[in-house]
């Protein structure tokens, strides 16, 4: 696409969820990309009574601790109306979108981590103190960073899959703009959506950014090379990492 003024401006796909790229596009356009947001993914919550009983436990103080990685994990827990931990379970959140998410749902959030499930494990023995009991509601597709580090340091954690993503409808002309290298980059924030995307075969052209280790190492599972790592999905770093390969001049949000 042109500016109007006779210069490229490089477009960005962004495959995020619905109604989660809006702050990253903002940030993508004043850096002078061409954001185009296509979910790629929607979700699907566990079973209803197995939510609700997760929610009991909580309730009931039958935890003493609540690890929560992501704002869908908090939708999933507050679909039945029962999500409210005991006053006693130390809450922690990875992430200040994490624990907005979960402070508008009504929950106390005792401790912040950083945006990252290394980042996590690392921190956690250093604000975590008591019983060793660890709930850690997740997607069904989270890999096993989170549970075998805190396992691994004496904690016992009980993974609950409370939701999993699942691919949403594409436009149909979507697939060959990604064959034909229509993007001059491609924002993989998970290892499913990496999975996703990459199944429609981007040419060696098309940078491809990574949210983390894990997608970064899942982009590379697919025989591709990684253009840039951001550490943490914000979107002052993601425009940071884009700025290392992109033609035009950027600035950070």
């Amino acid at each position: 696409m042109s500016d109007g003024l006779g210069v490229s401006v490089p477009r960005v796909l962004v495959p995020r969820p619905a109604g989660r790229a809006a702050r990253l596009c903002a940030a993508l356009e004043d850096a002078g990309l061409e954001p185009c947001a296509h979910p790629f993914i929607d979700f699907s919550y566990a079973d209803a009574a197995l939510i609700s009983a997760f929610n009991e436990r909580l309730a009931r103080g039958g935890y003493a601790h609540l690890v929560v990685t992501s704002k869908t994990t908090v939708q999933a827990l507050s679909s039945q109306g029962n999500f409210a931990p005991h006053a006693s379970v130390s809450v922690v959140a990875v992430g200040r979108a994490t624990a907005a998410a979960l402070e508008e749902a009504g929950v106390r959030v005792d401790h912040v981590a950083a945006g990252s499930g290394e980042a996590l494990v690392a921190s956690f023995p250093h604000y975590v103190e008591g019983p060793r009991s660890v709930a850690y509601p997740v997607s069904a597709k989270a890999g096993p960073t989170v549970k075998d580090g805190l396992t691994h340091l004496g904690w016992d954690v009980e993974r609950f899959d409370a939701y999993a993503p699942v691919p949403a409808p594409l436009p149909a002309e979507l697939p060959g703009l990604i064959r034909a290298g229509a993007f001059h980059a491609l924002l993989l924030t998970s290892p499913y959506i990496a999975d996703l995307v990459l199944a429609h075969q981007p040419p060696d052209s098309t940078k491809l950014i990574a949210i983390g280790k894990p997608t970064a190492q899942r982009i590379q599972e697919h025989g591709y090379r990684l253009a840039a790592q951001a550490e943490h999905p914000y979107p002052a770093d993601l425009v940071a990492a884009l700025r290392t390969v992109s033609p035009t001049q950027t600035t950070q949000a």
